[in-house]
């Protein structure tokens, strides 16, 4: 293995780990969420049935979403992060195919 295919692994991981953290990284409400949904909640993190996309800030790299129960604002930036390490390994790839 040369060092341009473990350059490409790396970023490919590191893209996909980016691309993930996105879910985690920002801020939301705290509110409880009662009866039958709360288990929901509580066992998933989100409550399916409710989840809905409020907007895209593209000035701020900001996603805004309702998760059934709490209003969340994420930061886009893992995301950009991560497709372009993924984007950089597809190169490499291709550069040393």
């Amino acid at each position: 293995m040369n060092v341009s295919d473990r350059t490409e692994y790396a970023l490919a991981v590191v893209g996909v780990a980016l691309c993930a953290l996105t879910a985690r990284v920002g801020g939301s409400t705290q509110r409880a969420c009662p009866g039958v949904d709360g288990a929901v909640y509580e066992a998933v993190g989100v409550d399916p049935r409710g989840v809905r996309l409020l907007g895209v800030e593209l000035p701020s790299l900001a996603l805004s979403w309702y998760d059934g129960c709490n209003w969340r604002t994420n930061s886009l930036v893992p995301l950009a992060l991560g497709c372009l390490c993924l984007l950089a390994a597809v190169v490499i790839r291709r550069r040393g195919a």
